[in-house]
C-alpha cells in the first residue's frame, strides 16, 4: 500500500531529530590537517562545512552520537503486559563524511542514519500479552477483528485505502476460507494480518492442545490465501490463560490485545465511538474495531483526528517493531 505524503512527512520528522541534534554540536576547533575538504558552500544538516577536513567532520559527528538512545523492551507498568522496546538512532559517521566530501559545491547534505539495537527485544521477554506499542514511536495502530460483518468489509477497505491508512486484519480462519476474494484483496493492498483462531470460540478455559490446533489451522488458512503466515495472534474477547500463552509461544506468535476499544459491536453513535478512540488516543495505542456500519461511518473522522494529534497510523506489526522507521518509507 502506498503511504503517500503523510508517510513522507513522518520520515522527514525522524530526520529532523537528527538535524536538530547536529546543529547543536559545536564546530571543530581551528588547526586543520591536510587532506580532502568539503567543497565551498556545502552544508551538513544546515551547517556550513566549507573546507572542513575528514578529521573535522568526524570530530563534529561523533560529539554526541547516538542521536537517540535505544530503549529496552520491558513489562509495561500500566498494563502489566509486555511493552516493545525501541532501537536507537545513530549517525553513520563514515558514510556521512563520504557523502559530504563527494558533494558538489553549494549543495546541502543530510546525515546518513543507522540503528543501535536495543539490548532487550520483545522476543527476549517471557510470553505475555501486548496491549500497546512503545509510546516513543508517536503512532497508533488499528486492529480489526473479523469473524462476521461481511457486508461492511469492502467499505472498510475502501475507507482505509482512500486515507492511505494501514491496518491489521485479525481473521478467523474459517471466515478467511469462506471469503477468499476479500482476503486476497487485503493482501494485494498490503494490509497486515493477525490470527484470530480457526473459529470464533472461547479461549478462557481452553487447553493447550486445542489452542495450538486452532492457531495452526487458522495460520494455514490465512497463509494459503495471502502467502504470508501471521506472526500475531489475538483471541476472541481478549481471553487467554496459561495454556493459550503456551500455545502462542509454541507456534511462534505474539499475543496482541488492545488499549482502546471502539465497542462498535454495540452500535454506538458515531460521536461516542470517536470519543472512545480518537478523542482519547495516545502514542502507542492499539485500537480495536470490527466491520460494522458505525465503524465505516466513523473511520474517516477517526483517521483525521488521530493524525491531527501528530500521531502516525501504522500496522500492528510496525507499531510493535523496535525499528523506529518501521512502516515509514526512507
Amino acid at each position: 500500500m502506498r503511504r503517500g505524503w503523510l508517510a513522507a512527512l513522518a520520515a522527514a520528522a525522524v530526520l529532523a531529530v537528527a538535524l536538530t541534534w547536529l546543529r547543536a554540536q559545536p564546530a571543530p576547533a581551528a588547526g586543520r590537517t591536510a587532506g580532502p575538504t568539503a567543497a565551498s558552500g556545502v552544508t551538513l544538516g544546515g551547517v556550513d562545512v566549507t573546507g572542513w577536513t575528514v578529521a573535522d567532520l568526524r570530530s563534529y559527528l561523533a560529539a554526541a552520537n547516538p542521536v537517540t538512545a535505544p530503549v529496552d523492551a520491558r513489562v509495561d507498568p500500566d498494563t502489566q503486559g509486555l511493552l516493545p522496546g525501541l532501537d536507537g538512532i545513530t549517525v553513520d559517521v563514515g558514510a556521512t563524511v563520504d557523502r559530504v566530501l563527494s558533494a558538489p559545491a553549494g549543495t546541502g547534505v543530510a546525515p546518513v542514519l543507522g540503528l543501535v539495537p536495543a539490548a532487550r527485544q520483545l522476543a527476549d521477554l517471557p510470553s505475555g500479552p501486548v496491549y500497546r506499542g512503545n509510546p516513543g514511536k508517536q503512532a497508533v495502530a488499528f486492529l480489526i477483528n473479523i469473524a462476521w460483518g461481511d457486508p461492511y468489509v469492502p467499505s472498510l477497505l475502501s475507507e482505509l485505502h482512500a486515507a492511505q491508512a494501514p491496518a491489521t486484519f485479525c481473521l478467523v480462519g474459517s471466515w478467511a476460507q469462506s471469503h477468499g476474494d476479500l482476503v486476497r484483496q487485503m493482501a494485494a493492498d498490503g494490509f497486515d494480518f493477525c490470527n484470530h483462531g480457526y473459529t470464533d470460540h472461547s479461549w478462557a478455559g481452553i487447553g493447550e492442545a486445542a489452542a495450538e490446533g486452532s492457531i495452526r489451522r487458522a495460520d494455514a488458512a490465512i497463509e494459503a490465501l495471502t502467502g504470508r503466515r501471521p506472526v500475531l495472534f489475538s483471541p476472541h474477547k481478549g481471553d487467554f490463560n496459561a495454556a493459550v500463552l503456551a500455545a502462542v509461544a509454541a507456534t511462534g506468535h505474539t499475543l496482541v490485545l488492545w488499549s482502546r476499544d471502539t465497542i462498535d459491536w454495540q452500535n454506538p453513535p458515531v460521536y461516542r465511538l470517536l470519543e472512545r478512540t480518537a478523542g482519547r488516543a495516545q502514542a502507542g495505542d492499539i485500537v480495536l474495531m470490527h466491520p460494522t456500519a458505525v465503524t465505516v461511518q466513523a473511520l474517516p473522522a477517526m483517521i483525521r483526528a488521530i493524525r491531527d494529534k501528530g500521531l502516525r497510523i501504522l500496522s500492528v506489526s510496525d507499531l510493535l517493531s523496535a525499528n523506529p522507521w518501521a512502516g515509514t518509507p526512507r
